[in-house]
This record gives C-alpha cells, sequence and structure tokens, in this order.
C-alpha cells in the first residue's frame, strides 16, 4: 500500500459534496461512499474463512498433528525432494486416521445413548 498516494487521495476527495444534501442520512452515505471508494483502491477487500466451532472430535493434538503435517507439505514443495514427501505423506496418512478414527468413535459413543428414532435420524444427519 502506497501511504503517500493515499492521504493525497483523502486530501482530494471531494467530501465537501456530501455536505450540499439535507438529510443527516444522505451526507453520511454520500461521505461513507467516497471514503470506501478511496479504502477499496488502496486496499481491496479479502475473504476469510471464519469457523464459528471446532468439530467435538477435534483435540489439540490433532491440531498440532495438521500443522506437522503442512509444514512437511511446504517443505516438500520447496525441495521437491523424494524423502520429504514421502514424510508428507506418512503424515498426512497418519492425520487423516486420527481424524477417522475420532469421528467415529464420537458417533459410536453418541449412538450407545440413542433412545428414540427421532434422536437416531438426528444423529444420522449430523453424522452426514
Amino acid at each position: 500500500m502506497d501511504l503517500e498516494r493515499f492521504k493525497s487521495d483523502i486530501e482530494y476527495a471531494p467530501f465537501q459534496v456530501a455536505f450540499t444534501c439535507n438529510d443527516t442520512d444522505d451526507v453520511l452515505w454520500a461521505w461513507q461512499s467516497l471514503f470506501d471508494d478511496i479504502c477499496n483502491t488502496h486496499v481491496p477487500w479479502k475473504e476469510v474463512k471464519i469457523k464459528s466451532q471446532a468439530p467435538p472430535w477435534m483435540t489439540n493434538e490433532k491440531r498440532i498433528k495438521m500443522n506437522r503435517r503442512f509444514k512437511l507439505f511446504k517443505l516438500a514443495v520447496a525441495t521437491n525432494c523424494p524423502i520429504q514427501w514421502s514424510e508428507n505423506k506418512c503424515a498426512r496418512n497418519n492425520v487423516t486416521r486420527s481424524i477417522r478414527l475420532a469421528k467415529a468413535s464420537y458417533f459410536s459413543n453418541l449412538s450407545k445413548e440413542i433412545k428414540s428414532s427421532s434422536a437416531y435420524w438426528n444423529l444420522l444427519n449430523k453424522a452426514t
């Protein structure tokens, strides 16, 4: 981001046009649209994915394994070494296996607590 160009654009923006409106909501809308246009040209929006809650079977141990897997993948891509790729493959398979086992165990334990058919179908919908 070019800070000097941003300051210059803010300084020379025609914000006084916003104050020609009589309604305060119109003034706010005009001022905000001018400011947003300037901000979006200098710093465009970036979309991110935010998860609200982790799955109940996800533990810190699994997260550590996933981070290690990601680091091994980045190293394998950077070096393109067959040994690094095999370590990445082992870590990937280990993470996949542990997540599948944890998920299966979680739903298996929940299925033991089911007393009615509606609870069974609710559990089945959660699992798929």
